[in-house]
């Protein structure tokens, strides 16, 4: 488990300058933690399932159970098989509810989906934040 001050120190929104952040942002919101990726980010499998475990270990400080995560564009060319993946291998936390945001999102899911390995998570994947906060009852 990642101790508190290893969790604040991905929680630092990266400063502006005129180079693009290569790294996610993970964040804790009023009642849900939230995975932002840039723009100019390249992405694995590997490293999303990386963000997914702090994001986890965030909700478990602050005893929420849900995830948004945003991105602009698919962050990687297998995401949505990539992130059900992680999910059942990193998920510790019972009834954890993950909402993926992209705005380019090609795969729509109509039902939310269970993933498998995992207590009882659910997944679905938008194209518009507010549907996304709405549906994990965030806001």
């Amino acid at each position: 488990m990642i101790n508190q001050n290893t969790l604040q120190a991905f929680e630092i929104i990266p400063k502006k300058t005129d180079e693009a952040p290569q790294d996610p942002t993970v964040t804790f919101e009023d009642n849900y933690v939230e995975i932002r990726y840039p723009k100019a980010g390249v992405f694995t499998c590997k490293s999303i399932e990386e963000t997914l475990h702090l994001a986890i270990d965030l909700c478990a400080m602050h005893r929420c159970r849900r995830i948004l995560q945003k991105a602009e564009w698919p962050i990687c060319h297998n995401e949505p098989r990539c992130i059900v993946d992680a999910l059942g291998r990193v998920s510790t936390l019972p009834g954890l509810t993950f909402a993926c945001c992209c705005d380019a999102h090609t795969a729509s899911t109509a039902d939310d989906e269970s993933v498998p390995g995992s207590s009882g998570v659910r997944i679905r994947f938008f194209r518009e934040r507010e549907k996304a906060l709405q549906w994990l009852g965030a806001k």
